[in-house]
């Protein structure tokens, strides 16, 4: 019914900072936000924190975070 198949082993830590670093650069060239110094990523805790994930897993990702983000610059939340 399935022809071959192969099992691929999921990105390094190492290379899961390597991948957010290059698809959130990627993301903010092609949108019209931009990321303030002031509100630096920690690419090391997001990389840590998404250990077991894909590269298409961080993918979905950061487009969701950049998708909440320019929804914060529209709408932005209120303050108290």
């Amino acid at each position: 019914m399935y022809g071959p198949f192969a099992k691929l082993s999921m990105p390094s830590s190492h290379n899961h900072l390597q991948i957010l670093a290059h698809l959130v650069r990627q993301h903010i060239t092609q949108s019209d936000l931009s990321l303030d110094m002031g509100d630096s990523i920690n690419y090391v805790a997001l990389a840590t924190t998404t250990e077991g994930y894909s590269a298409s897993d961080l993918k979905d990702l950061v487009a969701g975070a950049v998708g909440h983000a320019a929804m914060r610059e529209v709408h932005p939340w209120p303050k108290y």
